[in-house]
């Protein structure tokens, strides 16, 4: 007798029609996120630096009082609190071929960028004392904010719960830790659809101009025939926003289409799905839904919520 077969429930139309309207204003934040980061590395780069910041604080995430203790800018992580993260761990974690990582890493140490110790990689404070990565930390603080009112708007998010009442200092470290933890468990999940860390950026750019101004009722229908539907994107708009010469963004492209994650034409360049991994798609928007959900219930509850909702409305707007 044959072995039944199990298949996941189907997701809940409301739930999925959210997960479709949040899409684009989740796929930008994330993309802008990376802008302000990139500073003058390349992609591969920034990821393996977010990676090792984020993951020399991991403890503090999981820790409600020692997220406050450090919260701004004033009040940063002490190097001896910052937990080591090995070579090794980050290339497994990015899934960029050991060598690579641990080429791109002691490049990074020569520039002094990254410590390395006997047990593992951090980055020291004095380099997050500086002032580009100051402002950095402050733009991305800002469009954190900006998602939060876009989400809210859209409905997203559910009523808040417990939450500490609003911080007094702005707690920049505090949304930059969880940005960063969001946007590294959505790049993997792209990066793994692919197989390649360079060719999932470069796809997340693609889709963004593929997706742009679209509406939930269209983003579902893209979703069943992206080929067709998608908004042309031409390679020297998204390699300019990627900081790559338009010859090696082509080249990828190129890789992309041959393994069927797009298709090429003279108007430019669409994002599609393999037939066989199509359902991932829905997956990976439902995904983004509760992630986006888990990381503003968090922000409330130590209390970035409601210093978000006391900003003057003039602040608020220029964020």
């Amino acid at each position: 007798m044959a072995e039944p077969t199990h298949s996941e429930p189907p997701a809940d139309p409301e739930r999925l029609a959210l997960a479709w309207r949040i899409a684009p204003a989740s796929l930008a934040f994330m993309l802008d996120i990376r802008a302000i980061s990139r500073r003058d590395r390349d992609l591969i780069d920034s990821l393996l630096f977010a990676t090792i910041a984020s993951s020399n604080v991991a403890p503090l995430i999981r820790d409600p009082g020692l997220q406050l203790t450090y919260a701004g800018l004033d009040s940063p992580v002490p190097d001896e609190a910052r937990r080591p993260i090995s070579i090794n761990a980050v290339a497994q974690s990015t899934r960029v071929p050991f060598e690579t990582a641990r080429r791109r890493i002691r490049a990074m140490a020569r520039d002094g960028l990254v410590e390395l110790t006997e047990r593992g990689v951090i980055i020291p404070q004095s380099i997050l004392a500086r002032q580009d990565f100051i402002d950095g930390m402050i733009l991305r603080h800002v469009r954190v904010g900006r998602f939060y009112r876009e989400l809210l708007e859209l409905r997203a998010l559910g009523p808040p719960g417990d939450a500490m009442p609003a911080v007094n200092e702005a707690p920049v470290l505090v949304t930059n830790r969880q940005a960063w933890a969001y946007i590294l468990r959505m790049v993997d999940e792209m990066i793994a659809l692919t197989g390649d860390p360079m060719g999932g950026l470069i796809l997340m750019e693609m889709l963004q101009l593929n997706i742009q101004g679209m509406d939930p009722a269209e983003l579902a229908a893209w979703a069943e025939t992206p080929h067709t539907l998608g908004r042309p994107a031409r390679t020297a708009a998204f390699a300019a926003a990627l900081g790559l010469s338009p010859e090696t963004t082509r080249r990828y492209v190129m890789s992309l289409g041959d393994a069927g994650f797009c298709v090429r034409s003279k108007a430019g360049a669409r994002a599609i799905l393999p037939p066989d991994k199509r359902p991932e798609l829905e997956r990976m928007a439902l995904d983004n839904l509760a992630n986006v959900q888990r990381m503003f219930a968090r922000l409330g509850q130590l209390g970035v919520l409601a210093a978000f909702d006391g900003e003057a409305p003039a602040a608020a707007a220029t964020a």
